[in-house]
């Protein structure tokens, strides 16, 4: 438990079995940070080929991977904005939960087993994301033209109007689950994968298309149902304006 700043220089190791406490801001370069847990207050830089491994952890403020590997085989739960760069990876394990901005690039990588984005996600066209489910509660992630995504299910949560044009790749399938929405707003969205979605007795949940420039296109299979065969489901007004592509 450390009540001040933390720096690990270079070839030197950090390990810690059990709960490491940094309650200000952590960096580390061309260094080694091993942890059961880890609950880091400030930000927390990598860089120079630095590398750290754990169980779980919480990530008060930014995580910055440049050149640097964190990987977890549990949760993590990070406050502030993420940023993957110049072949970093970030490798983080079921039920974590990004709550800021997520910026990959430069050749870089993020994995996921079931994971939660409530902020922006950008990536860039030599990256890659991976994984089982990646639920998305403000925007769908941009993907450059180039990137990899091979997330197997992307799911809305919430409200989401899409700001621009959104391609998911490969054969991502994409689901709105009953009581959330999704808004094109005058945008394109194309999926490789299946669509589902599920409305329920709530006034304007499921796909909406109310503008004229709404293009969605499923390159897999398309289905629509209702939340437990509710009489009182409906999609009416959802489907007013724009094309669809199966």
């Amino acid at each position: 438990d450390v009540a001040g700043a933390v720096t690990v220089g270079s070839g030197a190791t950090l390990s810690v079995d059990g709960l490491a406490t940094l309650r200000s801001t952590a960096g580390f370069n061309n260094a080694t940070f091993t942890f059961g847990t880890c609950d880091i207050v400030g930000a927390a830089t990598f860089s120079a080929t630095s590398s750290a491994t754990g169980t779980s952890g919480d990530f008060q403020s930014t995580l910055s991977l440049d050149n640097s590997s964190l990987s977890t085989s549990g949760a993590l739960d990070i406050t502030g904005d993420v940023s993957i760069t110049s072949g970093g990876s970030l490798s983080i394990g079921d039920s974590s939960v990004l709550r800021a901005d997520v910026g990959v690039s430069g050749g870089s990588s993020l994995t996921i087993t079931t994971a939660t984005f409530q902020g922006a996600t950008t990536v860039g066209a030599s990256d890659s994301v991976s994984g089982t489910t990646a639920t998305f509660t403000s925007s769908l992630p941009q993907i450059a033209t180039g990137g990899t995504y091979t997330v197997t299910t992307t799911k809305v949560s919430g409200n989401i109007a899409m700001s621009d044009d959104v391609t998911l790749p490969g054969s991502a399938d994409l689901s709105i689950e009953e009581g959330n929405s999704l808004r094109l707003n005058g945008h394109r969205l194309e999926i490789g994968g299946d669509l589902f979605v599920e409305i329920s007795n709530t006034a304007n949940d499921g796909l909406r298309m109310t503008n004229a420039n709404d293009v969605m296109v499923v390159g897999g299979d398309a289905t629509f149902s209702s939340h437990t065969h509710n009489y009182s489901s409906t999609s009416e007004g959802n489907f007013t304006a724009g094309e669809i592509y199966f």
